[in-house]
């Protein structure tokens, strides 16, 4: 019961986030360079922090949101 409602939770921050990122890729602008740093470093370090404790669920969900961010600062640095 508990990996689902992780995985229920990680399900509902993809569909939010991705579809955004999603946005910003057809736009050409990402979201607030510095708010996407913090949030790329936080999710390295949770990532890191999940496969210490091999929970799959956070493993995924920090991954995927360490690479939306990184899509995010590319776009900041394209748009100048």
């Amino acid at each position: 019961m508990e990996e689902f409602i992780g995985i229920v939770g990680m399900l509902l921050i993809l569909a939010g986030w991705v579809p955004q990122t999603w946005a910003s890729i057809k736009r050409g602008k990402g979201v607030d360079v510095r708010f996407a740093v913090l949030y790329a470093l936080g999710s390295l370090f949770l990532s890191y922090h999940a496969l210490i404790i091999g929970d799959s669920v956070f493993l995924i969900l920090n991954s995927t949101a360490f690479i939306i961010a990184i899509i995010n600062i590319y776009l900041a640095h394209k748009r100048g």
